[in-house]
């Protein structure tokens, strides 16, 4: 997948990518260094695809908002993304809400340290 150097805003919103999907866009963002908003949400790609998202947020230092709500997150993807976190100070918004996530105390401190907006509220 190849992403326009000048491109700022991605909503891949309810495509279904699945994993496969989320992978192949972690490389584009891993690089990018124009995107700022990346919507992913209702995609159900799991901790798999959350996974390489947090892998691609740790070397990514222009994304600052970022939506992957809706998408069959367990805890495992969501700890990646929390890890990735600590290495990424660039994010300022996060919609990680009704996935399959059970920890919402370590949202609210992450919230708090990091002064950083995280919406993570389960439904399911």
């Amino acid at each position: 997948m190849r992403c326009s150097s000048s491109l700022q805003v991605v909503s891949l919103y309810g495509n279904g990518i699945g994993s496969g999907g989320a992978k192949e866009i972690a490389k584009v963002v891993k690089d990018n260094f124009e995107l700022v908003t990346l919507n992913l949400g209702w995609n159900e790609f799991g901790s798999e695809g959350a996974k390489a998202i947090a892998a691609a947020l740790k070397e990514n230092r222009v994304l600052t908002k970022l939506y992957i709500q809706n998408n069959g997150i367990d805890d495992e993807g969501a700890n990646e993304i929390a890890e990735a976190l600590v290495q990424n100070y660039t994010l300022t918004t996060l919609n990680i809400a009704n996935n399959h996530i059970t920890n919402e105390n370590m949202w609210h401190n992450i919230s708090k340290e990091r002064n950083i907006r995280v919406w993570f509220a389960n439904f399911n």
